[in-house]
């Protein structure tokens, strides 16, 4: 972070928000509905930590707190059933991840370890979940490299298992794929059965595949990691056509269909000419490809099917001047929690019942900070040295005339990070202190396609910039 003071303001500090009220944990987020409906899951502050609470939909003031931690936050979380909650645990920095489960319906809820993070000389051994297995309720299924720290193996894990940790193993974890060595990734049917895999060695990529009923992989694809290429989004509900982001013979990645047994792009479903295309928006219940979701300046979908398109353009005519997105929905899909932000409101979330179009407010998340003080975020641009666009955004103090200080902070990576737009409790302390703040997606920055990944090599990242912003 660099501070280019130009000229300031001052504040009075009888009229200055709290420094921790930008920086303390939200009062709700998160919230996610049980498979039938009859529950919101939330993370909230319990015992001055992120814990787990969940809401009866039906009648919102029953609450109860299923979680109790006093020295981690819960990290992510879902429902594997409509009674088992699985999560995590913030890690402390060191990537070192284990899966829990908690069963909600008990008076007094046990947390369970299914499967534990190890931390030696050896490497970091970590968990993550990569298929929740909707139609198997008692099994999840867990990329973990407890066999070899550099090679992760997929297990299929029982819900009602448990781990040892004198033997720092599951008994009943089944290895349903065994790494070869190189393999980063895997990729999943509907169904959970194991059907592809990235492997990297150095900078050559290989994309295997195989047929359900197949043990082997075959190998159909081989790249350079900085070329063109075909990057798997899962599979269409035949199990049989993937979706995928590809940029062979284009710069950005667009979304299209893909023949993995004949290696073949088939119909270009969406593109942008100015980012690349990824967020799948699918339904299980109606087994369609819903829309897709992309950010150029802003957060954006396009919609592919009628009806969900209808809902969405209702909903966001409820909130003018807001962003709007469904995050969980009911297995049925007619119960649905939507997110309402902006950039300069932390949001809201709402209960959205399809079934009788009725609509009622769950939760805010920081309410605590009243909108009317905060500042807005504006998309900017501005002409490189050698006639590159580069786009970024530009947080300026509510109220500010003149001249102010100026804060450049830029994202990590460098490369494949970029900043988006939003609400961003940093930046909205700087501006309650006089300060603006300028967010710039670099050179080398992800999401822009590989031409523009490509410029920042070399360390090119700020060489060429020259800043005459134009602000959107």
């Amino acid at each position: 972070m660099f501070l280019l003071l130009l000229s300031g303001q001052s504040i009075a500090k009888s009229d200055q928000i709290p420094v921790e009220d930008f920086f303390k944990n939200p009062e709700f987020s998160g919230l996610q509905l049980s498979p039938n409906g009859k529950y919101v899951a939330v993370l909230s502050p319990v015992n001055t930590r992120r814990n787990i609470v969940i809401m009866e939909t039906n009648n919102l003031t029953k609450v109860k707190p299923i979680t109790g931690f006093k020295e981690q936050d819960v990290g992510s979380f879902f429902w594997a059933n409509d009674q088992d909650i699985v999560f995590t645990l913030d890690s402390d920095g060191n990537e070192a991840f284990s899966i829990y489960t908690i069963n909600t319906t008990k008076r007094k809820p046990k947390v369970v370890k299914l499967v534990g993070a190890i931390v030696d000389s050896s490497g970091i051994r970590s968990a993550a979940t990569v298929h929740t297995l909707p139609d198997d309720p008692d099994h999840i299924i867990v990329q973990y490299n407890g066999r070899r720290v550099v090679s992760p193996d997929l297990y299929k894990v029982p819900l009602d298992s448990k781990w040892s940790e004198r033997g720092e193993r599951n008994g009943k974890m089944d290895m349903i794929a065994r790494n070869p060595g190189d393999v980063q990734s895997w990729i999943l049917d509907h169904n959970g059965a194991v059907r592809g895999a990235y492997s990297i060695k150095g900078l050559t990529g290989k994309f295997l595949y195989k047929e359900a009923n197949e043990e082997e992989f075959r190998v159909i694809k081989e790249f350079n990691v900085d070329d063109e290429n075909i990057t798997p989004l899962g599979f269409a509900f035949d199990n049989k056509t993937m979706y995928v982001s590809s940029n062979v013979g284009r710069d950005k990645g667009a979304l299209y269909t893909y023949d993995p047994v004949k290696d073949k792009l088939g119909e270009l479903i969406f593109a942008h000419d100015e980012v690349d295309v990824a967020g799948l928006m699918m339904s299980r219940k109606q087994k369609k490809l819903l829309g897709v979701s992309y950010f150029y300046e802003y957060p954006e979908v396009a919609y592919f099917d009628k009806d969900f398109a209808t809902l969405m353009t209702s909903l966001e005519g409820a909130f003018k001047g807001k962003r709007v997105a469904i995050t969980s929905m009911s297995e049925d899909e007619k119960l649905n929690i939507v997110y309402v932000s902006n950039d300069n409101d932390p949001s809201v979330y709402y209960l959205f019942n399809k079934g009788n179009n009725s609509l009622k407010p769950l939760v805010p998340t920081m309410q605590w900070l009243d909108p009317e003080k905060m500042s807005s975020m504006k998309p900017i641009k501005f002409t490189s040295r050698d006639g590159l666009t580069i786009h970024g955004y530009l947080t300026i103090p509510k109220g500010a005339k003149g001249k102010v200080p100026l804060i450049v902070n830029p994202h990590g990576g460098p490369y494949g990070i970029r900043d988006f737009w939003g609400f961003n409790p940093e930046h909205q302390f700087f501006a309650s202190r006089g300060y603006a703040t300028v967010q710039v997606n670099f050179r080398g920055s992800g999401g822009y396609g590989l031409a523009f990944q490509k410029a920042g090599y070399g360390g090119k990242w700020g060489q060429k910039c020259k800043m005459t912003l134009q602000m959107r």
